[in-house]
């Protein structure tokens, strides 16, 4: 009797190549482009250039998809107890994004006058932008369902103050929208160039659906279909992995975004109140 999931695990590897970690070690044709570093000290991070913010989280989420293997990506093992052993570069991903996510929405929330929200709102869709030009996606989905979360959605003043900024933000809600099976930005990244890093949710959620909806095996033969389509978007990964960005780390940069405190979702919801009462709540 053939083990479907050990012929499964050999045909999959076989067919999306190598699951060595790539070299973290690269030679560029070029240099890299200069650091915008501010000119004097800053406690505000609209003093930092939303370019060279989108370059450093760039950075770090590049360095951990670089390290990631096809197997953790297989069989759910990003989820469950054993996640962290077994799948540690995609939780580390997965926890990435919802850190941004949540310092993006904690930042503006914890201003502290309607002036500085207007201001951090236009500096995020500033960045916002700026991650698209990098071609992160990953950093781009996770800044953008920030924004459209319901504690800063909410917020109709603050909006109508940045309404003349929000193009950026209207774009690219219609590129990474899940209509179609993310239509739209498969096709964006299809004709995109290395490098660039993909938003793993939707390969994870593509090798769910694949795993879930077909057997290992068909009338006791081996299903190779099955096998081939997870192979196909592991393969994907691989290919994105090749090429890193040629860019200048610079860690106290990244550190002001990361010593933003982050609020819990029963915070950020009381504080949005705080900020704009409910239309039903007012006078």
């Amino acid at each position: 009797e053939v083990d479907g999931s050990v012929v499964a695990e050999k045909l999959r590897q076989a067919l999306a190549g190598s699951s060595r970690k790539l070299s973290s070690s690269a030679v560029f044709d070029s240099p890299a482009p200069p650091s915008l570093l501010p000119k004097r000290a800053t406690e505000e991070l609209t003093g930092i250039h939303p370019l060279e913010m989108a370059r450093q989280l760039t950075i770090l989420d590049s360095k951990v998809f670089r390290q990631l293997t096809p197997d953790e990506c297989l069989y759910g093992r990003w989820s469950g107890s054993e996640k962290l052993a077994r799948s540690p570069n995609v939780c580390a991903l997965i926890a990435g994004f919802n850190q941004v996510n949540a310092r993006v929405i904690s930042s503006i929330l914890l201003a502290r006058s309607s002036r500085k929200r207007v201001k951090l709102l236009e500096w995020f869709l500033q960045l916002l932008y700026h991650l698209r030009e990098l071609q992160n996606f990953h950093g781009v989905m996770s800044v953008l369902s920030a924004l459209q979360s319901s504690p800063l959605f909410r917020l109709k003043k603050m909006w109508l103050a940045a309404s003349k900024k929000t193009d950026i933000l209207e774009s690219t809600a219609k590129l990474m929208s899940p209509q179609k099976s993310c239509k739209e930005y498969r096709e964006v990244l299809g004709n995109c160039s290395p490098p660039l890093l993909p938003y793993i949710g939707v390969y994870l959620t593509d090798l769910t659906f694949i795993e879930d909806g077909n057997p290992n095996l068909k009338g006791g033969l081996i299903n190779f279909q099955k096998h081939r389509m997870c192979a196909e978007v592991l393969r994907q990964i691989r290919l994105y992995q090749q090429t890193p960005y040629n860019l200048v780390g610079q860690p106290s940069i990244l550190e002001h975004f990361q010593s933003i405190p982050i609020l819990s979702e029963d915070e950020q919801w009381e504080l949005s109140l705080q900020v704009e009462r409910r239309a039903t709540e007012k006078d």
